[in-house]
């Protein structure tokens, strides 16, 4: 059975049942609207499918991260492990520009090297 380290934060799931409710608002406003116009012509740009699929994306989006914040657990062993070293990361430009040749090696080839150097 599933269970989350921060269970009190499950409650930013309702922000995604509010979601739903202002995207069902926001299509009765769209519907009201359109009936008040009258004309098709008018609402040429307005697209339901792409509006739906935004509304989905959304509501995933709010769903999985407010599930990811609230930090779901697995039943188990719980406990900390004992590790060595250090943890090391580097930023790399790997755009075109460290391709260039008015060093030798290359910019990229010397900044692995350099990273190389470091990690041993």
């Amino acid at each position: 059975m599933p269970s989350f380290q921060y269970p009190y934060l499950v409650w930013l799931l309702a922000s995604a049942v509010l979601l739903a409710g202002l995207y069902l608002y926001a299509i009765r406003q769209k519907n009201c609207v359109a009936r008040k116009i009258g004309s098709a012509r008018l609402l040429a740009n307005y697209n339901p499918t792409a509006y739906k699929n935004k509304f989905i994306l959304a509501f995933l989006s709010v769903t999985i991260l407010a599930i990811a914040i609230a930090s779901p657990r697995l039943a188990g062993k719980s406990g900390s492990t004992q590790r060595s070293g250090i943890d090391v990361m580097f930023a790399l430009d790997v755009s075109k520009s460290m391709l260039a040749k008015d060093i030798s090696p290359s910019r990229l080839e010397r900044a692995r090297q350099l990273m190389a150097r470091i990690i041993s």
